[in-house]
This record gives structure tokens, sequence and C-alpha cells, in this order.
């Protein structure tokens, strides 16, 4: 496929710039050569006389000779402020002959060069001024894999504090078989990476959390500003969507969902703010046509709104932090009783303990008919901060054991064709991935 540059004129006061004439730039202005110059007459000159002579090279497209000769007029006319306007007009032209020779050989280099990046980030790194447009390619191979929901619940709150006390979920979603993850130990560096391991790759200066892939563009909270942003899948055109400091971001379609000082729904674009519910929530996330949240109180429980806008109603009472809606079931831990895994309907009925387990549980997720488990605590900070050691997977309707791995993690997150995705934080919080077979890669 052909792929374009787009260069940009900047006006740039760097002699350095004006070495030459450029080939192949059509009518570009003519700039001497060294012997043309020296033939010049080099006497000394009246301001009138450089001034015809300005004018003269002016006609003749020989801005280097213009160049030189408002040098020689300042230097008899120092307050002459037309002078220096002629010199620094003269440099602007020699900088368009070469910036039209720049876009001609970045063109040239686009046709033929197979990593076309490797041109933006020169352009980034020597020439400013300048700017490559490379046309977008969407990860996913077909609009069916475009995901109308940027995330999992289970991926949203299987979340942890890893900096400066605050809470962070959404560290991993996927769209077709590309899977976007921030690394902890990376300051939250946005990483993606494709489900069989290859092509892992940074995703420009991104860093942060509430990551939600939404067709062609990735949507996340900066970890610095704590701001809704959304970039490209390739890392291109980061944009801030508002800014307010918010935290847990969760998308669908065209809006996006977030929690201020209460629960707000928006357009992607930043238009229609609207507020959804009244007082703090926290790990808000998108499922069908309701937001699900959740209240920090022992006995805030869990709650839905409508997308639209709706009476708020619970769903679920406890000390709820990570819950997966599959279904028509909300699976979830109450952490004031940790041993026991919990299933109600979305509408709030039939609550009630599917899975009394013999160790402490630290998460939960679910994914194509499979419950992971992490268990087994190793460390317990205050707030409900908790890594296990273990993990397991169960199926979902029998609780049969399906497979175990040892593993220090606080997160347990889902993506394509039921991959587990985990840390070991024994290893820096390294990345690691276990499919349905029980074969464990690290990522990275």
């Amino acid at each position: 496929m052909k792929r374009t540059i787009y260069c940009t004129t900047a006006f740039i006061l760097v002699l350095a710039l004006a070495a030459c004439s450029a080939p192949g730039t059509g009518d570009a202005p003519a700039i001497a050569t060294a012997n043309q110059l020296a033939a010049q007459d080099t006497a000394v000159q009246t301001a009138d006389g450089l001034l015809a002579q300005i004018e003269q090279y002016k006609g003749e497209g020989n801005y280097e000779a213009v160049y030189q000769a408002a040098l020689e007029l300042i230097g008899l006319e120092p307050a002459d402020a037309e002078a220096y306007i002629e010199a620094a007009s003269a440099l602007s032209e020699m900088s368009k002959a070469n910036y039209a020779e720049i876009d001609r050989l970045l063109a040239l280099g686009a046709e033929n060069v197979q990593d076309v990046r490797q041109l933006s980030q020169w352009a980034e790194q020597n020439q400013p001024d300048i700017s490559i447009q490379v046309p977008f390619s969407p990860d996913y191979s077909s609009p069916d894999e475009i995901n109308i929901e940027g995330t999992t619940t289970g991926n949203m709150t299987n979340a942890a504090k890893y900096r400066n006390d605050w809470w962070q979920g959404g560290l991993l979603t996927w769209q077709g078989d590309l899977v976007y993850l921030a690394q902890p130990n990376e300051d939250f560096a946005i990483y993606k990476v494709r489900a069989d391991g290859s092509g892992y790759q940074r995703l420009g200066d991104a860093r942060g959390s509430s990551l939600n892939a939404v067709g062609d563009w990735l949507y996340y909270l900066d970890i610095q500003d704590n701001r809704p942003y959304k970039m490209r899948t390739d890392g291109s055109l980061s944009t801030k969507l508002v800014d307010e400091e918010c935290s847990f971001l969760s998308v669908s379609g065209d809006f996006l969902y977030y929690c201020g000082d209460c629960l707000y729904r928006m357009r992607t674009d930043g238009s229609e703010k609207t507020a959804l519910t009244e007082g703090l929530t926290i790990f808000p996330c998108v499922s069908g046509d309701y937001v699900y949240y959740a209240v920090k109180s022992e006995t805030g429980g869990l709650w839905r709104v409508s997308v639209n806008g709706s009476e708020p109603q619970q769903v679920a009472t406890g000390f709820i932090q990570t819950y997966c809606v599959v279904d028509d079931w909300i699976y979830y831990v109450d952490q004031s009783n940790w041993n026991n895994v919990w299933r109600v309907h979305t509408d709030g009925t039939d609550a009630g303990v599917i899975l009394p387990f013999d160790f402490r549980i630290t998460t939960i997720n679910i994914a194509d008919g499979i419950l992971y488990l992490s268990f087994n605590v190793t460390n317990e900070e205050q707030d409900g901060f908790i890594t296990g050691a273990e993990i397991v997977s169960l199926d979902i309707e029998t609780l049969v054991k399906l497979q175990y791995v040892e593993a220090d993690t606080e997160p347990l997150c889902t993506g394509p064709d039921g991959m587990l995705y985990f840390f070991r934080y024994s290893e820096g919080m390294a990345w690691y991935s276990m499919d349905q077979n029980g074969e464990v890669t690290k990522i990275g």
C-alpha cells in the first residue's frame, strides 16, 4: 500500500539549512554557489546601493545573495529595521527550498522504507518544525472485531494500589487479537502485543490506566495528571478529552463514563457531560445498558444506573471491589467475607454463594466459561490491597479445577480466546499470559 508523508514549512533562522539548491524542487528559489558569491562585487557599498542590489537579487530569486547584501546593510545601518527583515526573509526563502527537498526525500523514503516510523522519529528529533503524518492502519482485521465496550468489568475492577497510594484498574484490555497493557514497573507505560506474544511495542509516550479499546482509539487515564485521554491504537494523536481530574474510565460506543465528584457520562469528543449519580463512586464499568459501580464502605454495596440516566439501583450489599458481569449474572467477592465467591442476578435478585473456598480469595475474573481465582495471601496492606500467591481456574458451571499456577499477583485480567494475564511481583511486576491449556508465557 502506498504511504504518504506531509511536511510543513516553518520559519527557521539557521544558516545550515541554506546549504545548496535542492534538486527536484520545481520553482524553488535559486541559491548562489560559492564561486558566484566570490565573483560578486565586494567593494564597500552605500546603503542605497545595497538596497538596489537586494531588489535585483530578489528579482533573480538569488536569496543567498539577498541575505549577504542584507548583512552588509545591517553593518552600515544597524538601526534600520528593514535590513533585518530583508535578511530574515531571505533565510525564510532559503529554508523553503531546503524543506521542499526534505519533503521530497521523506516522500521518497516513505515509498521504500519498511518502517516509516523511523522517518517520523528523525523528524521529531532533528527538525521539530517538520511534521510527518503516517497513514493510520487499524489493528483489527475486520469490522466484526471492533469493540462496542472498551473493556470488561472484570479487567476494569482488578485494581490495586501501585502509585502514590491511588487505586489503578483497567491495566489491560484487548480488541481482536491485539492486547493493550500498562506496565506499572515502567510508570505505567502503555504497550500493545498480539495474543501469540508477537509484535510487542510501546505506544508513544503515553502512561496510564483504565485502558479502553474501541475501534481506532485507545482511551486511558493519564498517570501524571489523572485526566482522560485518547490516542490512536498505533500511539499517535494523543489528545486530552477534558481538563478534569477523575478516576476510573469506562467507554462504550461514543460515550465515556468516569468518576469525578460523582459518576459522569460524556461523549468521547468531550461534549454533553451529564451527572448520573450523586456522591463519590468507585470501580465503574459499562456492561450492556447499565453502568455498574461500587460505593466504598462496609455496607455501600454494588449499584447500577442506566447509561442514559435513571434512578440508581443497589444490586448487592457488602464491600465489593472486584466484580464480573457475565450474561445475566454478577460474580463478586465481599471483602468482609473473603472465602466465598458470590453470584447475583444483574437486577439484584437470587444472591447466593456459589463457591465456598478454603483460602482467602484476593481477586477473581471470568472469561469463556472459566472462573479464575487468586488466593493464599502473601502480602497485605491497609485499605484492602492484598497480593495472592496462587492462581486456579475452574469451570464456571461445574467448579471443576482446570489449571493451577503459582504467581504472586494482584490483578487477573482476561484477553483474546480466554487468555489469562497476570503479574509476578517478585519479578518487578512482569506480565505473564496463560492459555486455556495452562501454558504460561512471559510477555515482552
